[in-house]
């Protein structure tokens, strides 16, 4: 077993199989056996059946998984694939690009009871977005992501972190951050500040329909310095002008204000007024744009 503290044997250990860090993989390894621990204590491992990890890399976090638990690991670079499968043998391993391999692994194999991992910096927000659009939601995530995503998603409204990514968090999680997770803490040492988020599954929008929130949350920050009015304007073809003016003033919101102003729990009851905002109702068309490109 690996001595995950110890830089050295990282570096052995990449030499023996081979292996180089590629930077578009957001690879940075944690060696802080403090922290490390720390991280694992928020997964409450000892309450799960089943667990999937994102990008488990060397594996430090997956060690620390107890043994009899299921844990599957999705893992976009083969060569660290080569070398859990040597440490981790009675691990699944799911291949390449978790957003690509993620649903279908999910369709065969049901929605695990934990999903955690360290996420690359660069593909944090379109990891934890395609999990809450495909509705795959385990009752617990726990996430080591780049500061300022942490802060994006529980951001509240009116600040300049509040975006469409808040809202979606929102619609299924509370979202907490629970420590940060200093750069000189990995190997190899990233320019940026990491913080541990703990999101844990709620159902205070259980009737919603869950598309149509997901699509006003797009619309309203299509353009953070427009108005409702002209943000929602692709929305005419299914909603008049009339209808979408009554139902965010039934809750106080004016078609001349900005979608930074309407929070979570707001932006629900808007939807729940709109003709079609309870499930069952309303038809999702083809094509519909996805917060994960905002």
């Amino acid at each position: 077993m690996i001595d995950y503290s110890s830089v050295s044997q990282i570096k052995e250990v990449l030499g023996l199989f081979h292996l180089s860090m590629q930077k578009k993989f957001g690879q940075n390894f944690l060696v802080n056996d403090y922290y490390r621990k720390r991280i694992f204590s928020e997964l409450n491992a000892g309450t799960v059946k089943s667990a999937w990890e994102i990008g488990p890399g060397l594996g430090s976090l997956t060690a620390l998984f107890p043994e009899e638990k299921e844990l599957t690991l999705f893992e976009i670079d083969y060569g660290f694939i080569r070398f859990l499968e040597t440490e981790f043998p009675n691990r699944r391993i799911v291949p390449g690009d978790f957003v690509k391999t993620f649903y279908a692994y999910y369709e065969t194999s049901g929605e695990p009871d934990l999903i955690y991992g360290n996420l690359p910096y660069c593909s944090a927000a379109a990891m934890i977005g395609g999990l809450i659009e495909k509705e795959v939601l385990p009752p617990r995530m726990v996430f080591m992501v780049q500061k300022e995503a942490a802060r994006r998603m529980k951001a509240l409204p009116g600040t300049k972190d509040y975006s469409s990514f808040s809202l979606l968090c929102a619609l299924d999680y509370d979202v907490k951050t629970v420590f940060d997770v200093p750069a000189d803490c990995f190997y190899p040492q990233p320019e940026v500040v990491s913080t541990v988020v703990v999101m844990t599954r709620h159902s205070r929008n259980a009737l919603l329909n869950r598309n149509l929130y997901i699509r006003l949350a797009g619309e309203i920050f299509k353009s953070r310095r427009k108005t409702l009015k002209n943000n929602l304007s692709s929305l005419k073809g299914r909603f008049s002008a009339g209808c979408l003016e009554e139902a965010f003033g039934t809750c106080g919101i004016r078609m001349s204000d900005r979608g930074e102003e309407i929070s979570p729990a707001v932006l629900s009851r808007i939807v729940a007024a709109l003709p079609g905002g309870l499930k069952g109702d309303f038809r999702k068309k083809e094509n519909e744009n996805s917060l994960l490109s905002e």
